[in-house]
This record gives structure tokens, sequence and C-alpha cells, in this order.
């Protein structure tokens, strides 16, 4: 459960959840992210599956910018390693 992620882990997180998700409801997604004090990135559109599945999809591409910025600004600079 989110609690007990919480518990255990204080560090970024990012929630992507949909409006259209029929496998992840809206309500635990908001729920989940409001435990952790997460970023969220909303991938209505595509249901569960955001798109992955399709060539081309643009919605796709929004999630992985978005999860991209993400680890972006939360990683470490790595670059003198």
């Amino acid at each position: 459960p989110a609690a007990h992620a919480a518990a255990v882990y204080s560090g970024p997180s990012l929630v992507i959840w949909a409006q259209d998700d029929t496998v992840v409801r809206p309500h635990v997604s908001a729920h989940v992210a409001d435990v952790l004090g997460a970023e969220t990135f909303d991938a209505t559109g595509k249901g569960h599956i955001y798109g992955f599945w399709l060539d081309e999809d643009p919605l796709r591409e929004r999630i992985a910018s978005a999860a991209a910025e993400f680890f972006a600004r939360h990683l470490p600079d790595l670059s003198g390693y």
C-alpha cells in the first residue's frame, strides 16, 4: 500500500495516471500521489496502455518527455564519472 511505501521512501516520485484508465482507477492514482507527495502526469487518452504499444503515438512521446524531465530534475549529475 501507498502508506507503507511513504513510510520507507521519502524521495521524489512521479505518478503517471489517466482519467480513462479502467485498470488503475484515477482515485487510486490520486491517493498514491497524495500519500507520496508525488508529482503527477495526466496521460488521459488511451486508457491504461497510455499509447505505449502504438507506433508514433503523440501521448507516448509526451509521457516519455515527462519522465525524462522528471529524472533530469531528480537524478544526480553523473557527468563527471
